[in-house]
């Protein structure tokens, strides 16, 4: 069968959405987006945003219970979403991609990364999560992504997009096999105008591509449902039949020609590289492929956690570091809903310049009289007081945490996206928060 054969662009029969309010956008923010681009880092006007784990939740009502997943009876759900129990009401999610769209419209960037989870989670006792449903939601999501970067015509420009895969973005949750399979063709249907066709059939069977953004810049969507241990439906990297050693192989071969034509490599994906969440061998030799291509990798950005959090990646807990994960917090509400813009040396070195960390908080959004606004959180350099993002400032910043109270607290409180989250509420939050907090601590270990 060709290619195109076995891509399904998979339409939902009934649109899930079709229930909720409209969005509610300030007629101030794109002054404000002007005026805090401008001034985050004003010598480097190229940036890329990064959005992650949206789980849009159609079903989402508020003022109903926190325990039945902001779906049943009466409770305390707020109008723009709960903080560490519910997953994203649909008018959290249309605000978020107008404020998207009012950032493209004022300053366009240069490219997108999506990093998956954009379906909810299956923590709903009374409905439980079908696959029909986060095919559904796969779709439903990517068409906000085409509405506003393209390539809709109602698109505010055509921006270049790289999504890669969530471990909420397959049925069953966590489990995806080789391909060809039914999910990869859904995603590589939603994803077929922003996959070069060079990539389809990479897509198609593996999940995984890379796209040119610039002679000098490729971007890589990792697959790390392959290296996400777990995934039952594979091995570790060391044993036969291991669909993460295919992938490796995959990614070093690429890598050397990316590296052979003198250009920069981006590396994205969901479940960030940890030997805690990865099959251990996996992750060793991931070390190693980035210790080989360090001066060609710029950058390993992540998510998953939906918390704000960086790791360095060593072979051993004593290895010079290898490079930096950074991994964004996240669309949903977990903590503070959220988007990232990156500025970096776009067209030269195309280095890592600055974080510029937006965010909504959900307090006031959810007030008597308030409504959602996205607002500048902080930028990296300035907060953590680095000239820049090198290597050995992440360096420093982790002895920093370690050893300075004031860096930790800092660190702790943008880890939670500025929520007033601390770790003592853990015992009463949803299970599927409970579990991204274990990961999420998993990382810094």
């Amino acid at each position: 069968a060709t290619v195109e054969s076995r891509v399904k662009i998979w339409r939902p029969r009934i649109d899930p959405m079709r229930s909720q309010s409209p969005s509610i956008f300030p007629a101030c923010l794109a002054a404000l987006l002007v005026l805090y681009i401008g001034t985050a880092n004003a010598a480097s006007p190229r940036y890329f945003i990064q959005i992650t784990d949206i789980h849009l939740d159609p079903l989402y009502e508020p003022q109903t219970s926190l325990d039945l997943d902001c779906r049943h009876l009466w409770g305390d759900a707020g109008k723009w979403g709960t903080r560490l129990y519910c997953d994203a009401p649909k008018r959290l999610v249309d605000y978020s991609f107008e404020f998207l769209r009012r950032l493209v419209q004022a300053n366009p960037p240069d490219f997108v990364i999506w990093t998956g989870d954009n379906a909810r989670h299956d923590s709903d006792p009374l409905i439980k999560r079908t696959k029909e449903e986060v095919l559904a939601l796969n779709w439903r999501v990517a068409q906000y992504v085409s509405d506003v970067f393209g390539p809709s015509p109602s698109a505010a420009a055509n921006i270049p997009v790289i999504p890669s895969i969530g471990n909420n973005d397959v049925s069953p949750h966590n489990f995806l096999a080789a391909g060809p399979n039914d999910v990869l063709a859904n995603l590589t249907g939603n994803w077929q105008p922003w996959i070069p066709a060079s990539q389809m059939q990479n897509m198609l069977n593996g999940g995984y591509y890379v796209k040119t953004i610039s002679p000098s810049l490729d971007v890589y969507s990792v697959n790390s449902m392959y290296f996400y241990n777990q995934n039952n439906l594979t091995v570790d990297c060391d044993q036969p039949g291991s669909l993460g050693l295919q992938h490796l192989r995959w990614l070093n071969a690429t890598l050397a020609q990316t590296s052979n034509r003198g250009a920069r490599a981006i590396l994205t994906g969901h479940v960030p590289p940890n030997d805690q969440l990865w099959f251990s061998n996996c992750y060793l030799q991931y070390v190693q492929l980035s210790r080989a291509f360090q001066n060609t990798i710029v950058g390993h950005l992540y998510a998953h956690t939906h918390a704000d959090q960086f790791a360095l990646l060593r072979e051993t807990p004593t290895s010079p570091p290898a490079g930096v994960v950074n991994v964004a917090p996240s669309v949903v509400s977990s903590y503070n809903s959220a988007v990232r813009v990156w500025f970096y040396d776009g067209g030269n070195t195309n280095d890592l310049l600055d974080i510029a960390q937006f965010y909504i908080d959900l307090d006031a959004a959810n007030s008597a009289s308030g409504t959602a606004k996205m607002a500048p959180e902080y930028t990296w350099l300035s907060t953590y007081q680095y000239r820049n993002m090198s290597l050995s400032s992440w360096i420093d910043l982790e002895r920093r945490i370690v050893t300075d109270p004031n860096t930790k607290s800092l660190y702790d409180k943008l880890k939670f996206v500025s929520s007033g989250y601390t770790p003592k509420q853990a015992q009463t939050l949803s299970n599927h928060m409970k579990h991204l907090l274990e990961e999420s601590s998993l990382l810094e270990k």
